[in-house]
């Protein structure tokens, strides 16, 4: 089937946001197709209902519904340390976007204790820390980062990691604008095919 065309009336983002919102709807309802299907196959299954409904966080959080997430989350009667952490990092999105910072600070600093390598969660927090001005924070999760990334052979690697990548940016929020040139440059030379 050909991709749908807005019609000249319609404007570009208006016609994106119908596909959008037409995409949500569609998803939704394979969705609770879904659920009706493993309730009625496999109602003794509570993992396989319990991930379909971590799936339908998905949906609400398309929809920008932060507020339905967290209230379906806790519905399910999960722990927030028991979730895995795709779904911490989705929660703590949600608080963040309500204007709960402190909450969704601990929700990714507790995914960081239990998934070091989550990058998501290292740049929201990141980026939270920055949002904040808590530019100490943001430095120290970035030292880590970088002084674990010193231990490994990065000769092979075709982009640079994003922990040195956000070093860069770091100093430029801090205004240390010479430093951040600097570290960009090394990235440059160093990574040439990394765009």
């Amino acid at each position: 089937r050909p991709a749908p065309v807005a019609p000249p009336s319609v404007s570009s983002s208006a016609f994106d946001g119908f596909k959008r919102q037409s995409l949500i709807v569609a998803s939704d309802t394979r969705l609770q197709a879904f659920e009706t299907f493993l309730q009625a196959g496999f109602s003794d299954n509570k993992s396989y209902r319990l991930n379909s409904q971590f799936d339908r966080i998905f949906m609400l959080q398309l929809r920008a519904d932060h507020r339905g997430l967290l209230n379906h989350f806790d519905s399910l009667g999960v722990a927030t340390v028991d979730a895995p952490a795709y779904i911490r990092v989705k929660l703590a999105e949600a608080h963040l976007q309500l204007g709960e910072t402190a909450q969704g600070i601990t929700i990714l600093e507790t995914v960081l204790h239990d998934s070091p390598d989550n990058q998501a969660a290292q740049s929201m927090l990141f980026y939270t820390y920055l949002d904040s001005d808590r530019f100490d924070l943001a430095a120290a999760l970035i030292a880590r980062l970088v002084a674990a990334i010193e231990t490994e052979d990065d000769t092979k690697l075709d982009r640079a990691p994003w922990s040195l990548q956000m070093s860069a940016m770091l100093a430029a929020y801090t205004n240390d604008l010479a430093t951040a040139a600097d570290q960009l440059q090394t990235l440059a030379a160093r990574y040439p095919d990394d765009s």
